[in-house]
């Protein structure tokens, strides 16, 4: 059994109330955004309460500095502490996906350069945000491609975004992708782009 004692460092990829003491293991917490207090996904209380505690007891990095921005509004913490506390986190690519990848010439037909969306396909993610942002650029006639990779679940929020990609043949909505899917479009892909609640 591991004691208390032996432990060195504790890192959390989301936030949690621990306490720190002096002398125990240093804590260094993730904070990937701040979705729960803007939709009340869960009980938005609950989770300030946490990342209040995560900032008072622990080392806090961010994945953007946009969600840095929103939580330290939202806990009105103010100053420098945090200026330098930005992760930017890379795909996650497994070395068999990658072999594997690198022997497929195309994928599901897409031999023209394309920008990738890997989103769950949920409301709260705004992938109509990047669907527009594409549609409105210069970029379908540049023979460009946006894919779409992420579940298409029945929800009325699916449907909304199948419709608004309809008619537009450089809008591919790939549904689930498999591991040796996902690494080819992120080893081919121009672009790759993430949406928010913003």
């Amino acid at each position: 059994n591991m004691r208390k004692d032996d432990i060195d460092l504790i890192i959390s990829s989301s936030p949690l109330s621990l306490g720190y003491k002096k002398g125990n293991a240093e804590i260094i917490q993730l904070i990937h955004d701040a979705i729960p207090l803007q939709w009340g996904l869960e009980n938005p209380k609950v989770f300030r309460n946490k990342l209040f505690d995560a900032h008072h007891n622990s080392k806090c990095f961010y994945v953007s500095k946009e969600s840095r921005k929103v939580v330290l509004e939202n806990l009105n913490i103010k100053g420098s502490k945090f200026s330098d506390s930005i992760i930017y986190p890379t795909p996650s690519l497994r070395v068999r996906c990658l072999e594997k990848a690198c022997n497929q010439y195309h994928l599901r037909s897409i031999i023209q350069p394309f920008i990738l969306l890997n989103s769950s396909i949920v409301e709260y993610k705004k992938v109509e945000n990047a669907i527009n942002y594409f549609k409105s650029s210069d970029l379908p006639k540049r023979n460009f491609l946006l894919c779409v990779a992420g579940k298409l679940h029945k929800s009325k929020y699916c449907e909304f975004i199948k419709e608004i990609c309809r008619e537009n043949r450089n809008i591919l909505l790939l549904d689930y992708v498999n591991d040796i899917e996902k690494t080819w479009l992120f080893l081919n892909s121009s672009l790759l782009i993430s949406t928010s609640s913003n």
